[in-house]
């Protein structure tokens, strides 16, 4: 992968978690100049996928996962990622930034966004290895702390992958709750996580850019 196609010819990852399917869509480079950043690509995307009106704790809202344009290269500070949704306590667009490596491999395993949409019937993670993805069967670590989950979840996918799950505030739909992001705190969309039932996304990668 080049630089100049490092962002510009990266997908959309969406995950429908009513049916458990998955598919790319492929966008336009002029949407990454116009919408910079992500931010800029996180707004975008709910401002498409959201009517008026639509309440926050409901399926119909979604959760998106972007990255920007340096994420994952050798950019000062671009280690950075954003977690972007409709929130539950203003009624209005929520953005909450995290560093770490999560971003980084994130961006690396092929993807701009991952966005959620729907709402599983029982606890799920996303679990990516490169160009492969699968949702998988969470049942077992709901209700453990983000500590435990964490640890579990490395346990059984990949100790090189990076976490993004939530914990017992977030299942009980505490609107303060926080995710973890491998051992750190990171965004407040635990509460709209635990409403899809999505327990963790981990993504990990072999590319080096």
């Amino acid at each position: 992968m080049s630089k100049s196609s490092l962002y510009s010819d990266a997908p959309l990852l969406h995950v429908s978690l009513n049916d458990k399917s998955i598919h790319k869509e492929s966008l336009p480079p002029d949407l990454f100049r116009q919408y910079l950043g992500g931010r800029g690509l996180g707004v975008k995307l709910l401002f498409d996928n959201l009517a008026p009106g639509t309440d926050a704790l409901t399926p119909d809202n979604i959760l998106v996962f972007a990255v920007g344009p340096s994420t994952a290269t050798s950019v000062p500070t671009a280690g950075r990622f954003v977690v972007v949704t409709k929130s539950p306590t203003t009624g209005t667009i929520f953005d909450s930034h995290a560093g770490g490596y999560f971003g980084a491999q994130l961006r690396r395993a092929g993807f701009a966004a991952v966005v959620f949409h729907g709402k599983a019937e029982t606890p799920v993670y996303l679990w990516i290895n490169d160009d492969d993805v699968e949702i998988r069967d969470a049942s077992k670590l709901w209700g453990k702390d983000t500590y435990a989950t964490t640890d579990e979840l490395l346990e059984e996918t990949d100790p090189k992958a990076q976490v993004a799950c939530i914990g017992p505030a977030g299942e009980n739909l505490g609107l303060m709750a926080e995710g973890l992001l491998w051992g750190q705190r990171t965004s407040k969309q635990s509460l709209q996580k635990a409403q899809e039932r999505l327990e963790y996304m981990t993504p990990k990668d072999s590319r080096m850019l």
